[in-house]
């Protein structure tokens, strides 16, 4: 593994002016015709319904969603996302807690704080300016459906893609209703929805609640959430204009890892530390913003921008200390897409996103649950810019080209204000541009074949540029620079759309270089992100929707997915070809679910982990597999209301759910206390009316 090196600080003016050359990519057709972007389905699955987010060029094969519907309640958003395929998912916590996520490798190093992803609530952004997101902040009550376009064709500021949700309050026609959700271990949570018209402007309000005791020692969650939504037309056609506010407040504890010794004698125990230092998050975050949709010509104008507020409070254990942060991140989107009438079957799009971010972090030691003496004290700023224009046009009889190109410039400044010690001062900026190209042909009716080729990027985030270092409890705050990574990639696929069979098998082989990989030692101590050299990442992504009876009185779909990932260096002068730590090889999900009458539901589903994972990237410690079996049956008796009931880990298996972090080198073998247990079976029962 190389050292890092600089890249040259450049001025935020120098950056501006690339931007500036960036937005000239798209002049020339902003003056031939207007254009616009409009968020439109773009696959209509059976059973799979999927919102695509505002384009009107996202590849269909390259995007994968479920609908979460009664038959798919679940106690937190893992189990919703553990259905898409591509998306590599281990739980942490469970419930409230953010579970690790990674798609086709990236992000896989991030936890606790997550990068990777673009991450987009109701087509508003969630990343903070740096990149990073915090998972904890999504209101999983009010979910309606989850979106995964991965790779590069996202065209976002992440080499993983990008995860879009929806939620209840994604229009306001959701109506009004009332939730009431119990569960073992203490698991409570409630929601009320309530929808009206005030003159012309259409309104939305909803609260959440949710608790759980957990099932651990000092594993207690709680989240509570206000959305608001006011929506009001402009003018004649579909013009309108939203106002959004969503505010909410998580708290959970952390009851860290066991030694595969202590998993097994005790799963529900916690470590002599996590005792001693009480590991703890509790993050406030507001978020406002305002979104314009308007006809314009052929095409459509979406406009954005928002601000969130964020006050961040995370107690881990103590060597890595006690982090506050408090600032505000902005952002600014633009979207335009135009439809050819004098082209037949050609579109075209450009969107165009500014982000930017200003947060006052400050690190002190742990001192037994305790705030202990400042070890850090430094403002954070953060500005990213990336603008893509794609445009697609037939070549020959049932096939066409799509092509992309997209920029990015970023600037990364670590601000000290804590003197008296080696200062951590740093300023990082650089730009990139990414091309992208693919052939899409559509052999027969409902069999579309396709191949790709793409280039991606991603800055680092503060969680990477700054980590504690030096021995215990003398701990002091230190800085690396770091270059970004890069991802060239391949793809090729096939989609079927039959009448009774909907499927998709995606292929990816893509060549990183500068991978940022965070490393952390045997005591959870964090020992910085590096640049690898090389690395080589490759997998499969396969879905598969099967109407096995369609009738009156008996309605059935089997539902798979499937993800196949692997990772490993390229001749790296530590590690080898050793395969990069934490990633699972095999992922399936397998669901059958029954409507049977006007009133019943029933969806029995088994979750299946295989192979052996790694710990460390030096593969001297690993993990094996694991099979979760679950049961959901619904009772509705009118649309006004019904009644559900989910069971969770039938078999009631000691298992683990997945590491806590990636280590370099797992010298203590089995003694490692790395591994987070699986919960034991669960029951919830759920409770809506509707009216």
């Amino acid at each position: 593994m190389r050292p890092a090196q600089r890249i040259s600080a450049e001025s935020l003016a120098g950056w501006l002016q690339r931007a500036a050359v960036l937005f000239c990519i798209v002049l020339p057709w902003l003056w031939v015709a207007p254009m616009a972007a409009a968020v439109e389905r773009v696959i209509d699955l059976p059973g799979f319904p999927v919102e695509g987010r505002a384009t009107g060029l996202t590849p269909p094969w390259e995007s994968t969603g479920r609908l979460l519907d009664g038959a798919s309640i679940s106690s937190g958003v893992s189990e919703q996302l553990r259905q898409l395929p591509g998306l590599v998912l281990q739980s942490g916590f469970g419930d409230i807690d953010p579970p690790r996520l990674s798609v086709r490798g990236s992000g896989l190093q991030s936890a606790p704080v997550s990068r990777g992803l673009w991450i987009e609530w109701d087509g508003q952004v969630l990343n903070a300016a740096d990149g990073s997101f915090n998972l904890a902040l999504l209101e999983s009550i009010w979910l309606r459906e989850i979106q995964l376009v991965s790779g590069g064709w996202a065209s976002a500021p992440a080499m993983g893609g990008c995860l879009q949700f929806s939620s209840a309050f994604a229009d306001t026609d959701a109506g009004s209703g009332l939730l009431l959700r119990a569960g073992s271990y203490g698991r409570l949570a409630s929601a009320l929805r309530q929808s009206g018209s005030v003159a012309s402007a259409d309104w939305a309000l909803g609260f959440a609640h949710s608790e759980v005791g957990g099932w651990r020692e000092r594993s207690r969650q709680q989240r509570q959430s206000l959305q608001a939504l006011v929506a009001v037309p402009i003018g004649a056609g579909s013009n309108q204009l939203q106002l959004r506010s969503y505010a909410i407040r998580a708290a959970f504890d952390v009851p860290g890892p066991l030694s595969l010794n202590q998993l097994e004698n005790d799963p529900k125990a916690v470590s002599p530390r996590v005792r001693t230092d009480q590991p703890r998050r509790e993050t406030d975050w507001l978020q406002l913003s305002a979104q314009l949709d308007a006809d314009w010509g052929d095409g459509r104008l979406q406009a954005v921008a928002g601000i969130a507020y964020t006050d961040d409070s995370f107690r881990q254990l103590l060597p890595n200390g006690w982090s506050q942060h408090h600032g505000t991140d902005g952002y600014v989107r633009l979207r335009l897409l135009q439809d050819w009438q004098q082209l037949e079957d050609q579109r075209s799009e450009w969107e165009l996103t500014a982000q930017s971010g200003s947060t006052v972090a400050r690190r002190y030691r742990n001192d037994a649950g305790q705030a202990g003496e400042r070890i850090g004290d430094n403002r954070l700023r953060a500005d990213t810019v990336w603008t893509t224009f794609q445009h697609r046009m037939p070549l020959v009889a049932d096939t066409f080209l799509q092509a992309r190109l997209s920029g990015m410039a970023a600037e990364r400044r670590v601000q000290e204000r804590f003197g008296g010690r080696q200062s951590t001062a740093m300023s990082l900026s650089d730009a990139h541009w990414s091309p992208a190209l693919s052939v899409h042909w559509q052999a027969k009716p409902g069999i579309d074949l396709w191949a790709g080729r793409s280039r991606s990027y991603e800055p680092p985030g503060f969680a990477d540029l700054l980590f504690t270092t030096g021995p215990m409890p003398a701990r002091q705050l230190a800085s690396r620079p770091l270059e970004w990574q890069r991802s060239d990639s391949w793809e090729w696929g096939i989609s079927l759309a039959q009448e009774a069979l909907e499927g998709s098998l995606v292929f990816y082989h893509a060549d990183w270089r500068n991978e940022l990989l965070n490393l952390v030692d045997e005591d959870g101590a964090a020992r910085g992100t590096v640049n690898a050299d090389r690395s080589r990442h490759r997998g499969l992504q396969a879905s598969l929707a099967y109407a096995v009876v369609d009738s009156e009185s008996l309605r059935a779909q089997l539902l798979f997915s499937y993800t196949y990932s692997e990772a490993h260096f390229r001749r790296d002068p530590v590690f080898a070809g050793n395969r990069l730590a934490g990633l699972p090889p095999h992922l399936a999900d397998i669901r059958l679910r029954m409507h049977w009458g006007p009133h019943w539901s029933l969806e029995p589903a088994v979750h299946l982990r295989g192979g052996r994972s790694y710990v460390d990237h030096a593969n001297s410690l690993s993990y094996g597999s694991l099979i979760d079996l679950s049961l959901g049956i619904g009772y509705s008796p009118s649309n006004d209301w019904s009644l559900r009931l989910q069971l969770q880990n039938l078999l009631d298996r000691q298992q683990i759910a997945s590491p806590a972090g990636v280590l370099d080198r797992a010298g203590m073998g089995a003694d490692t206390a790395v591994f987070l247990p699986a919960a034991p079976r669960q029951l919830q029962i759920e409770f809506t009316y509707n009216w």
